[in-house]
């Protein structure tokens, strides 16, 4: 707010007359800012399950211009491969538009983001990130012995502790979904034992 006031000149300085009036200042914004990204990491996660449709995360920005120079429009301009995810123009948020499998798709593949500001003319910025695929407990474990080992035939001179079997078997997941512990649900009254780890019967 900023008062101004006129006087005239007349003489004697006692019979001069003024009047003064407030002026309000307004500072109109120019769009001098371009949008940035939050300093974030950008790997961006999903679990191999999630649904298509899905929200896997936003990309937040922000902008220090005004009102429209300050409004951010989302959109990807590269993709590889193309057609697992895709963004809400107004939101910045990130939608899976395609199934990804851990076992398939550790590294589903980078994609980049431009954001656009609604100045004239507009600024915009670009960041690429990377979609990883975590994994899920989907698979279960499949013995390896051949199918057809049904039996095993001991002889009457075989000692106790002997070994007479050994189960092996793999998990198609990773890290402690992929870990197998064996078990014997009958041990026929203690006749028989495995070795957890390694299958030893």
């Amino acid at each position: 707010l900023v008062t101004v006031c006129a006087t005239d000149q007349a003489s004697p300085v006692s019979e001069q007359l003024s009047v003064c009036k407030d002026i309000t200042v307004r500072v109109l914004d120019m769009n001098d800012n371009a949008p940035v990204f939050a300093d974030v990491e950008p790997d961006i996660y999903v679990h191999e399950n999630t649904k298509v449709g899905s929200k896997i995360s936003t990309i937040e920005t922000s902008d220090a211009d005004y009102q429209s120079n300050a409004t951010v429009s989302y959109s990807i301009v590269d993709e590889t491969p193309r057609g697992v995810v895709s963004i809400v123009a107004d939101s910045g948020d990130l939608v899976l538009t395609k199934l990804v499998d851990y076992e398939e798709d550790k590294n589903a593949g980078t994609f980049t983001v431009e954001i656009r500001d609604q100045g004239s003319p507009p600024l915009k910025n670009s960041k690429q990130f990377f979609l990883r695929v975590l994994d899920d407990n989907d698979n279960a474990p499949v013995f390896t012995n051949p199918s057809t080992q049904r039996s095993v035939y001991l002889s009457s001179f075989v000692k106790a502790k002997s070994i007479i079997y050994k189960a092996s078997a793999t998990d198609a997941d990773s890290e402690l979904n992929a870990k197998i512990l064996f078990s014997l649900p009958n041990t026929f009254d203690g006749k028989f034992s495995i070795d957890e780890n390694n299958g030893d019967i």
